[in-house]
């Protein structure tokens, strides 16, 4: 995978690429949230980050931010008809 462009911050985390992170930059939908909000756990965000197309730090960051405004839980507890 270093071979094809891809860089990695100190922490590990894999910098921004456009064939892995097509979402980055993008607004989180309603199901985007939730769907990050039922599947967050710590040691998974690698894995997280790739499913949704967006980098872990921005991950991290956007779950931080859902905290602070009180809304991981809200959005933890939707159920969609697809689901």
């Amino acid at each position: 995978m270093q071979g094809d462009g891809v860089r990695y911050d100190r922490y590990n985390r894999m910098l921004y690429h456009p064939d892995y992170h097509p979402n980055q930059g993008k607004p989180y939908t309603t199901k985007e949230n939730a769907y990050l909000c039922k599947h967050y756990i710590r040691g998974q965000v690698k894995t997280l980050a790739l499913d949704m197309g967006r980098t872990e730090h921005s991950i991290r960051q956007h779950v931080n931010e859902l905290r602070r405004l009180g809304q991981f839980d809200h959005y933890k507890s939707m159920v969609f008809k697809d689901e």
